[in-house]
């Protein structure tokens, strides 16, 4: 390729979604999650693999880029990757949103995936009824490794907590006020303050975990070995609805019926 030709090239996809990516990696912390920053980073790999797969190619022009290019990697992510309705439209997003970036930027003069659109098919969040959390909190696990990853989804039904918020959270963060326990720290994702009330089976769990131990409360925890064994939980118990971690912070736990119904339940552990 002679120097003409590269300069007809122009930028190209895979540069400026590494550019992106980079711009965010720098705001990781602040304002932004690395949760989030992976998710970038692993759609950028199925478009790589997508280029060299399915297209037979390195990368692309921006200039290049028609709508069917989008169009045929949805279609890649489902049949070439065994990817489903949420995950396919995420990724999908993600392409979307580097291309929208670059042409407001004036990297290209049109924006060829304006007229795209994918539904999430995604079936509708399933939460636990109060009968399944009072059988979840009661039931009791042979498995350690099982209880404690019940504990960690109750105390999230509890305080409102998402999973990297309670893997953050330190023995400084437990404040004492009119003689109950709070937590008063900041959401990792966002980093706005917030302060809840923990209430007796949430204290049950945090003297479980909080004795005799570091500063941080809960081990090391990696999402997706917690996600495994959260459907491992969700079976034993009896409980066939699809239940993620993620349904446990946004469940209606606050409703005054729900405190005064849950008030007089203790945890059931393998382990005490």
């Amino acid at each position: 390729m002679n120097q003409s030709q590269k300069k007809e090239k122009g930028p190209t996809l895979l540069n400026v979604f590494d550019a992106d990516n980079e711009r965010f990696l720098v705001r990781v912390g602040k304002d932004r999650s690395e949760h989030s920053y992976n998710i970038m980073v692993r759609a950028r790999t199925y478009v790589a693999e997508y280029l060299k797969d399915w297209l037979h190619c390195q990368d692309i022009p921006l200039s290049k880029l028609q709508l069917d290019f989008i169009e045929q990697f949805s279609v890649y992510l489902s049949v070439g990757r065994g990817l489903r309705g949420g995950t396919i439209w995420l990724n999908c997003m993600m392409l979307k949103g580097v291309v929208i970036r670059a042409h407001r930027r004036g990297l290209m003069r049109t924006n060829p995936f304006s007229e795209f659109h994918i539904a999430k098919n995604i079936r509708e969040r399933q939460y636990l009824s109060e009968e399944e959390l009072h059988k979840l909190m009661l039931y009791y696990f042979e498995d350690p490794m099982q209880a404690y990853t019940r504990d960690l989804f109750v105390f999230s039904a509890l305080t409102g907590m998402s999973f990297i918020d309670i893997r953050e959270l330190r023995m400084s963060d437990i404040v004492e006020i009119d003689g109950r326990q709070w937590i008063v720290t900041a959401r990792h994702k966002t980093g706005i303050p917030f302060k809840v009330r923990l209430l007796p089976q949430a204290e049950i769990i945090l003297s479980r975990y909080a004795t005799n131990r570091k500063e941080q409360i809960f081990d090391k925890l990696e999402y997706h070995a917690v996600a495994k064994r959260l459907r491992k939980v969700m079976k034993e118990c009896g409980i066939t609805k699809h239940i993620t971690f993620h349904c446990a912070s946004h469940s209606k736990i606050y409703n005054p019926i729900k405190i005064n119904l849950l008030g007089s339940l203790q945890l059931v552990t393998a382990n005490g």
